[in-house]
């Protein structure tokens, strides 16, 4: 006799991207939570954080806390769905360990970045004590979602 698959039940790849959507938005909301504590505590102890812009020539700015929000909630959260879902998806080995991988070179990137854009050492300290808060809740729940034992996850999303 034939197993029913009942309606809420989905192919692996669907719940493995549920899973994977499901983490990113808590663990957005829980490192943004994060990064406006490290922003709070980083303008009690410091001076104002001044960030150059990014396209053309100016003064430093001061970073704003909705920038902060915005930022992890944007690049930290899809950013690392879609890098999660990919690691998944073309890693010749373990997926868990790919993606840590990858996040790991990411924040060491970034965390040479942050003193090449800011004015002050102090601000580099703070904008990266603010990215390490906001990417390890994402980080640690995006990839407790995938298989570590697993060589190569089959997931067929007719790409």
């Amino acid at each position: 006799m034939r197993k029913r698959r009942h309606l809420h039940q989905g192919t692996p790849s669907d719940m493995l991207i549920g899973a994977l959507l499901k983490a990113s938005a808590l663990s957005s909301a829980i490192g943004s939570t994060f990064a406006l504590a490290a922003f709070a505590i980083a303008r009690l102890f410091d001076d104002p954080l001044l960030v150059r812009p990014e396209f053309g020539s100016g003064e430093a700015e001061e970073l704003q806390a909705i920038v902060v929000v915005l930022a992890t909630l944007a690049i930290g959260g899809l950013g690392g769905f879609g890098l999660a879902f990919l690691s998944s998806r073309f890693s010749p080995t373990a997926p868990r360990r790919t993606f840590l991988t990858l996040c790991l070179v990411g924040l060491g990137i970034y965390g040479v970045l942050a003193f090449v854009r800011t004015d002050q050492a102090s601000t580099a300290v703070w904008l990266n004590v603010m990215h390490l808060v906001a990417a390890a809740p994402i980080v640690g729940m995006l990839a407790r979602q995938l298989d570590p034992d697993t060589k190569r996850q089959s997931l067929s999303i007719g790409i």
